[in-house]
């Protein structure tokens, strides 16, 4: 699990894993799909594929984080 504080932000960057994503908790901008992702929402992004510029809503926001990076370590 994973909480971004108000207003927190990230460039628009990728993985060489696949990343689940699923939101808990407030929002966040997602400027790569132009739209806010809310509670209850759940995004699935393959290795290579770019998302962000992102930026946490003004109340935070807290999601449930899966990939695959250390599967297999």
């Amino acid at each position: 699990m994973q909480t971004y504080a108000p207003g927190w932000k990230a460039g628009a960057h990728s993985h060489t894993y696949w990343e689940e994503v699923l939101v808990l908790k407030g929002r966040i901008f997602d400027e790569t799909l132009d739209r806010w992702v809310g509670e209850g929402e759940y995004a699935c992004r393959p290795p290579g594929q770019v998302h962000g510029p992102m930026e946490a809503g003004p109340e935070g926001c807290t999601v449930l984080l899966i990939n695959t990076s250390s599967w297999g370590k």
